[in-house]
Order: structure tokens, then C-alpha cells, then sequence
């Protein structure tokens, strides 16, 4: 090594020491072990932002349980995986609090407020965080907000470095509908770069711009399955910014519009804003959120829906925080009911889905109680010792068959 680099590799070194959450390009971890190794001493385990992605990413995909796309291949292609579809939903793993996460990789989500409720705050706070991890984000701007304030807010309010915001957040700004060619764009977004997440700001200018209408339930499923479906087809989890009616008497629990725009989603969280609103004068404020919907069943709510809070306070870092209820994460709803489930196959080895659902007082077409029932059968099936294991504390023949009419 020539003095020069000598000279560099020790300053490196030196800042490392002072910092060892420091991250380094490839070619400067490359240096410094290469300075190490000089003097005998062994490399170490230096952050770069590709070591930071890969690990990031290997998260996220488990998470997402995010297929293998094959661009072009039929949807009416039967499905051949039935353990990834038995196994129980991953808990919220994007925008993580003090207690948990509050997105599913993967997933649908909404988030409906009145205006000035920090709904956009709230998914940039989750473009951020996907950013700092070395991986990627889409920001659709349908409202209009415009590049260089997504710049201003991720960079210079929410902290993360512009060379992270250039290259880690995808922006776009569509002015025409949503067509072939632009799913062909999103394909190539999601093939090329480790997208995770997708945020559309806002929904009701987005339907606009396909010529939809926020009333109409069928067009609220064409959005859906056209625009969003682009991106949760391929594993990214999207977040849909919505806005409700001031007039909440009027409004139920529902954002402005179709109802559809809750059903047709997987996870549905209202903010409501605590206090006074957040000005450039007063940089800080905080919403309440609460959960209306949530299909994989993570989120553990208290009274009247309510999930934990989303606070913004730029004159602190870090500059946002979510906290949640100490219960606000736990055991999938799902795992609890093969829990139950389980314990019911146990006492009574022989018991169909029918006799077990009148058991624990269920009906037995409820998805809960079904998928718990899979998977209890499915452990049951596959414990030590085959099918006549007493895997649930009972032995003797397997439950009864799944029809159990």
C-alpha cells in the first residue's frame, strides 16, 4: 500500500473507531482491512450501505413471503404452494416503533384522515426508514406536492441523506392513466432495485387521473386491482393516503367515498389529530392511530380501535416516533385459533371442523377459525411420529376430515 492510501486507510480507521455505525463504500472497507492486514491484524466487520440492503432486503422478503414473479405467466395457473398459503401471517416488520412495526411487508394498506393529520408525514416516515436500510421505495405524487418538497421533507426534516433520497426513492409523477406501459415500468422498477414499498398520495386525485370515481364501487376495484395491484402482484407493500370528510358524523368508518376503499384492502388505520396541527412555526405535533381493519392480525387494539400514536417533533432526532400500545403487537389471531384449535383436537382426537367450530362457539365458515384449523391439522399431521403422535396432548386416530358435515 502507498503512502497515500496509507494516509487515508488510517483516517478511516480512526473514524470508524470513533463511530462504528459508520457506514463506508466497498472500496473503503476494501482499504481499511487491507491497512489491518498490513499489520497483522485480522479484517473486521465493517457497514456498507450493499452489506446494510442485502440484510434488509433478506427481511423483507421473508416477510412479504414475496413470490417468485414470472413476468407473463397466467394468473389462472393453479397454485401449488399450499404451505407458504397455511403458514401464519408475518407480523408488521415497516415504520417500526418501540413496540413493533406498523406495515405488513407485502400488503394493502390505507390511511385515512381529516387534512392537516400528518398522513403524508406518516408515509414518508416509512420511506425514510426503508431508504436508511439501503433498499427502495416508490412515491406516487398524485396530490400534486412535488418533488422538491418530498426532498425538503425527507432530507431536511426527517434526516435522511440526500444521496440515500436520489437513489433509494423512486419518484414519479404520473400526468396520464395507468396503462400497460406503465405496469411495464413497475415490473422493471421491482426486478431492478429492492422495492419494498410503494406510497400513493393521494387516492382520490389518482382516481381522477383514471378517470374513476371515488363513489363508485366498481371503480374503486378497478384502481385496486389496477394501480395497486401492480405493485402488491409483485410483493411491494403499498400504502394508500386518504382523506376523510370533516364531518364525521357522516362518515361511519369509512374513508371519503366507496366502501369498497376499506374492504378491498388488507389493512385500514384512521389518524386523528391530538392537540393542535403542525406549523412551520410549531414543528411538532401528534395524531392517534387506530386500526379499522387488519387481515393478518398482528395488531392488537384497545377501546374504540385505537393502535398507539405517530408523533412528529423536528427540533429532536430522531424526528418522528411511533409508539404503540405495549400489547399494540401480538401473537397472529390465526395462531391463536390453531392454539385453540390444537388443544381441542387433543381432548377430542376424533373431532371434525363442524363439532370442533360449535367447541369454541365459532361459525365454521369464519376465515379466522378456518385457516387455524389448517394449520392445527397441518402441525397435528406433521409432528413427531406421524399422525398418531399425541402432538396436542392426545393420542389416537387424527381429527376428523376437514368437511366434517
Amino acid at each position: 500500500m502507498n503512502r497515500e492510501d496509507g494516509y487515508r486507510a488510517d483516517a478511516l480507521l480512526d473514524a470508524w473507531t470513533r463511530d462504528n455505525e459508520k457506514l463506508f463504500t466497498e472500496e473503503e472497507r476494501r482499504l481499511m482491512n487491507r491497512r489491518l492486514i498490513e499489520f497483522d491484524e485480522p479484517p473486521i466487520e465493517i457497514k456498507t450501505p450493499r452489506a446494510i440492503a442485502a440484510a434488509a432486503m433478506e427481511k423483507y422478503e421473508a416477510a412479504a413471503q414475496r413470490p417468485k414473479a414470472v413476468e407473463g405467466l397466467s394468473s389462472w395457473e393453479p397454485a401449488l404452494d399450499w404451505d407458504a398459503a397455511l403458514a401464519p401471517p408475518p407480523p408488521p416488520s415497516i415504520l417500526s416503533g418501540e413496540t413493533g412495526a406498523l406495515l405488513y411487508a407485502g400488503k394493502r394498506h390505507i390511511v385515512s384522515g381529516e387534512s392537516e393529520t400528518m398522513k403524508s408525514w406518516l408515509a414518508l416516515a416509512a420511506v425514510a426508514e426503508v431508504a436508511r436500510e439501503g433498499l427502495f421505495a416508490v412515491f406516487v405524487d398524485a396530490d400534486d406536492m412535488g418533488q422538491a418538497s418530498v426532498m425538503e421533507r425527507l432530507r431536511d426534516d426527517l434526516g435522511v441523506p440526500e444521496r440515500l433520497v436520489r437513489e433509494h426513492v423512486l419518484y414519479i409523477a404520473p400526468e396520464t392513466r395507468f396503462d400497460p406501459e406503465a405496469d411495464r415500468i413497475v415490473a422493471r422498477l421491482v426486478r431492478d432495485h429492492a422495492v419494498v414499498l410503494a406510497v400513493i398520495d393521494a387516492l382520490n386525485p389518482a382516481l381522477r387521473l383514471q378517470g374513476l370515481s371515488n363513489l363508485a364501487t366498481d371503480d374503486i376495484e378497478d384502481f385496486l386491482r389496477l394501480v395497486v395491484g401492480a405493485f402488491h402482484r409483485r410483493g411491494v407493500a403499498t400504502l394508500i393516503v386518504d382523506h376523510l370528510p370533516k364531518n364525521s358524523e357522516n362518515r361511519g368508518r369509512y374513508s371519503i367515498g366507496s366502501e369498497r376503499k376499506l374492504s378491498g384492502v388488507d389493512v385500514a388505520f384512521g389518524v386523528e389529530l391530538v392537540g393542535e396541527a403542525m406549523t412551520r412555526d410549531r414543528p411538532f405535533a401528534s395524531v392517534a392511530i387506530k386500526c379499522h381493519k387488519d387481515r393478518p392480525g398482528w395488531h392488537r387494539r384497545s377501546s374504540g380501535r385505537r393502535l398507539g400514536t405517530f408523533e412528529i417533533d423536528l427540533r429532536e432526532s430522531p424526528q418522528w416516533a411511533l409508539k404503540l400500545a405495549a400489547e399494540g403487537v401480538g401473537q397472529s389471531k390465526v395462531a391463536e385459533m390453531a392454539e385453540r384449535v390444537g388443544q381441542v383436537m387433543g381432548q377430542h382426537p376424533e373431532v371434525t371442523q363442524t363439532r370442533c367450530a360449535e367447541i369454541l362457539g365459532v361459525e365454521r365458515d369464519n376465515g379466522t377459525f378456518r385457516r387455524g384449523w389448517a394449520m392445527a391439522r397441518a402441525k397435528w399431521e406433521s409432528g413427531p411420529g406421524g399422525p398418531s403422535a399425541p402432538l396436542y396432548g392426545g393420542g389416537g386416530p387424527r381429527p376428523g376430515p376437514e368437511g366434517g358435515r
